[in-house]
């Protein structure tokens, strides 16, 4: 059951007990003000996941294909002109492969999927 859906069906309840009388509304048990704000928050659209999703996958490809230029760029510059930039050259090449190495894909399609979002 989703948080939407839990929302739909406390709002339900609520509403047909105190219709039915079952709920006697007085003081501290007034839920008027919930009602209200679960009212208002099933008004609003649900939120595009897989549209979210699909941007942070494009980002990340985005991202990576950046970075594997940018890897092939200073190697070409290393091999060209050895001994000249070696030092920058491999620290940023190190940089690089910890970057790729550490990719965001897994741990968002672990979320999509608990989220119930098809990738």
């Amino acid at each position: 059951m989703t948080d939407r859906e839990l929302m739909a069906e406390a709002l339900e309840v609520m509403l047909s007990a105190i219709n039915s009388g079952d709920w006697k509304v007085d003081g501290a048990c007034d839920p008027h003000a919930t009602i209200i704000r679960l009212t208002n928050r099933l008004a609003q659209p649900e939120p595009n996941y897989k549209a979210i999703f699909d941007l942070l996958f494009e980002a990340n490809s985005a991202d990576i294909e950046a970075l594997t230029d940018a890897q092939f760029t200073l190697e070409a510059i290393k091999s060209a002109d050895p001994g000249t930039y070696d030092e920058i050259i491999t620290r940023s090449l190190n940089l690089i492969k910890v970057a790729l190495n550490n990719s965001v894909v897994g741990p968002l399609e672990v979320i999509a999927d608990k989220m119930g979002v098809e990738t």
